[in-house]
């Protein structure tokens, strides 16, 4: 496993608002008072804010890889013995690249570049 994410702060806080383009709220939600939730740019509740780990869950760091397609963002994942490398190429000519020894990572550090994080 990944050490903690010391460097960039809360990759994956980051990561909601700068790409998903996500707000966090408190509201209500299932059987709890309230609770911190992401919710998207049209205010709809999406998860708690602390179950969004995309840093440690490949289906949430798919999520952002069709986030940045949807983006118009063409991407590469890479790896070898020295880890993994992510980039995205926008048609505007924007590029971000980044490398990480761990593959979700390299695709979120690349992804916050790009959106001009």
């Amino acid at each position: 496993m990944a050490e903690p994410d010391r460097e960039d702060g809360d990759l994956g806080s980051r990561v909601a608002r700068q790409v998903m383009n996500w707000h966090q709220v408190r509201r209500g939600w299932a059987y709890s008072d309230e609770a911190e939730l992401w919710c998207s740019g049209e205010d709809v509740p999406l998860m708690p804010c602390q179950a969004w780990r995309p840093e440690h869950d490949d289906t949430q760091a798919m999520q952002v890889l069709e986030r940045m397609t949807a983006l118009g963002f063409e991407w590469t994942l890479g790896g070898g013995a020295g880890g993994v490398s992510a980039e995205f190429r926008h048609r505007d000519g924007r590029r971000a690249r980044a490398e990480d020894p761990d593959r979700r990572r390299a695709l979120l550090r690349a992804a916050l570049e790009a959106a001009g994080a």
